[in-house]
This record gives C-alpha cells, sequence and structure tokens, in this order.
C-alpha cells in the first residue's frame, strides 16, 4: 500500500469512529466541512445542476429509456442522496454501450466540449481547472491539482459512465483529504503550547 492509500484508510477509520460516539463531534463537522467545500468546487450549481437533470432526461427518452426518466437522482428539485445516485450508475450500465454513448453525447453537446462526436479533452480540462482555479480554498485547490495530474488519461469517446467515475474519484479524495485535515487542525487547536 502506498503513503496516500494508508492515509486515506486511517481518515476514513478516524471519521467513522468519531461519528460513533457523537453526532457533533470534531469529526463529523470535519466530514461536513470537507464535504461542502468539495461539492461547491466539484459540482454545477443548482441551477445549472437542474438544467442538466432536465436535459438528460430528454436524453434518455429519445434512446427510448423512457423508465429512467423519472428516476429520483434525476429529480430536478434536489441534489440526489448517494443511493439515488449509485442506482442510476447501476442503471446506466445496464444500456448497451452504443445507446449510452449516444445519450453522453446528446447530454454534452450544448457545452461545447465535442468535436464531432468525440470529447475535446482539452476543453473538459480547461472547464475543471476554471473550477478549481476559482476556489477560495488553497488546501483543496492544490489536492485537486495533484490529483488531476494523476488521473489516467481521459477517453474521447463520451461516456457518462466515465464522467461518474472521475467525478467520484475526485470528489472521494478531494472529501477525505480536506476532512482529514480539518479535523487535525480541531482537534489540535487547544494543545498545550498553542496560541
Amino acid at each position: 500500500m502506498n503513503t496516500l492509500t494508508i492515509l486515506l484508510l486511517a481518515a476514513v477509520v478516524v471519521v467513522a469512529s468519531g461519528m460513533k460516539h457523537s453526532k457533533h463531534s470534531e469529526m463529523h463537522s470535519a466530514l461536513h466541512e470537507a464535504k461542502q467545500i468539495c461539492m461547491e468546487i466539484l459540482m454545477p450549481s443548482e441551477e445549472e445542476m437542474s438544467s442538466m437533470k432536465e436535459k438528460m432526461k430528454e436524453c434518455l427518452g429519445n434512446e427510448g429509456h423512457t423508465h429512467l426518466t423519472s428516476h429520483p437522482a434525476l429529480a430536478s428539485d434536489k441534489i440526489p442522496d448517494l443511493k439515488d445516485a449509485l442506482c442510476m450508475r447501476e442503471e446506466l450500465k445496464i444500456i448497451t454501450a452504443e445507446s449510452r454513448r449516444k445519450v453522453s453525447i446528446c447530454a454534452v453537446q450544448d457545452h461545447g466540449i465535442l468535436d464531432g462526436e468525440e470529447l475535446n479533452v482539452p476543453k473538459v480540462m480547461e472547464m475543471v481547472w476554471t473550477k478549481i482555479n476559482a476556489t477560495q480554498n488553497a488546501e483543496a485547490r492544490e489536492f485537486l491539482s495533484e490529483a488531476i495530474s494523476k488521473l489516467p488519461e481521459m477517453s474521447r469517446e463520451p461516456d457518462l459512465l466515465h464522467f461518474i467515475e472521475v467525478k467520484k474519484s475526485l470528489m472521494n479524495g478531494c472529501v477525505m483529504n480536506m476532512a482529514m485535515s480539518i479535523a487535525e487542525e480541531a482537534l489540535t487547536r487547544n494543545c498545550p503550547g498553542q496560541n
């Protein structure tokens, strides 16, 4: 196991053990704060999210997947909870690769990131970097910059599952890194010798 993996596992254990004792513990607060910071950087605004969901419903309907247009993860009035998001990912896995490709192209065609039917990877990365560079949190910016530099090369084939996996990887890493940092700062704030 590399050092980063060990640190992330340790962070999970520490956060989980802290959450057992008290819902309002330092660890629980740190995890919540970290999630907020990372979501603000990596997720679209509520308005953009709602618009994207409506487009996704339209694209799924066009491809004959109307049973998915009423999926809870695509409800435009709320951020999907983890269970809904995971279930949506599993539903997308069932769709044939060709159908998923068509839905993916349809869903992203208004964002100016396609060259014909291929992803314009530099444009996608430019959009990601714009969001990361706009954050006021230097630590999150530094972590995400490093994480992106280590990502495997992005496929030129538009695929919603690939987007989801990349976003999930960045979000998980960001949350655990930030939670560990926030909790450590909170827990050492009143140590002897601290001002």
